[in-house]
């Protein structure tokens, strides 16, 4: 992750809101990783400060889990739609589930017992309350592939966007996390799932062009070399020159 950030750095890739939500998500997996590490090392351990280092470490990784789905939501927003105003009169509802989390670590922080417990010796156990993070984590995967597919209806080019490429990583390590007691495997699968984003956005900025999200001749040249091996070798275009958009570009676009 370090390094992928280093590289989105030199290829100044952070110029956009949604690749700083990008970049955000990939610190928030990295804290979430190093919590969960530290939180394994103590557990069990009898020494001044332990239990406090375990509730601690087990609370950052209860917030970045639940972060990670309302940056990847706010991240889907940003992409497709490039609309700041829609983000902000849906900000209150897609930041819900995460203010519950947040608010209920907070309470469990003296002890309670509401999302785990640390026993005397200190050993961690997750209790019901934690089922919240991990249907808020599903709610927030279910939103963002109803977004994906309500603006593919609408006509929103969005072929090449991930999303089942970072849901489907992030739900297999939730899901093996929750029935395997003690694993730990959700922070490698969303690494895993960052990685597979970043490969289909290069895809994307490969193939489409930014100012009219349409294909670009890069993308008509591969798709006439794959035809090349197919049985199917008649392929048929229509070409249309909208509001004289080729005379613009021809004088205007490289000026």
């Amino acid at each position: 992750m370090w390094f992928l950030l280093l590289c989105r750095r030199k290829n100044r890739e952070s110029l956009h809101e949604e690749d700083k939500l990008y970049d955000g998500m990939a610190i928030v997996n990295l804290a979430g990783a190093l919590s969960e590490t530290i939180a394994f090392l103590v557990d069990g351990n009898q020494f001044t400060g332990c239990r406090q280092i375990n509730y601690i470490s087990n609370s950052i990784c209860f917030i970045g889990t639940v972060s990670i789905g309302l940056l990847w939501c706010l991240y889907v927003e940003l992409r497709i739609y490039r609309n700041y105003k829609r983000i902000f009169k849906k900000v209150r509802v897609v930041m819900f589930p995460w203010i519950v989390e947040v608010i209920m670590i907070l309470c469990n922080l003296p002890g309670t017992g509401i999302m785990f417990k640390i026993s005397k010796e200190n050993v961690y156990q997750r209790t019901a309350g934690s089922l919240v993070g991990y249907i808020s984590l599903i709610l927030y995967f279910a939103y963002s592939i109803y977004l994906v597919y309500h603006s593919k209806k609408q006509g929103v080019n969005v072929n090449f966007f991930p999303v089942i490429y970072f849901v489907g990583p992030c739900f297999a390590g939730v899901l093996i996390q929750f029935l395997f007691y003690g694993i730990t495997s959700s922070w490698v699968l969303v690494a895993i799932a960052l990685i597979f984003v970043q490969m289909q956005t290069y895809a994307e900025n490969l193939y489409m062009d930014e100012l009219s999200g349409l294909y670009n001749r890069r993308y008509l040249n591969a798709v006439l070399s794959e035809r090349k091996f197919t049985k199917c070798k008649s392929l048929y275009g229509i070409m249309m020159d909208v509001n004289a958009f080729k005379y613009i570009n021809d004088n205007f676009g490289h000026s």
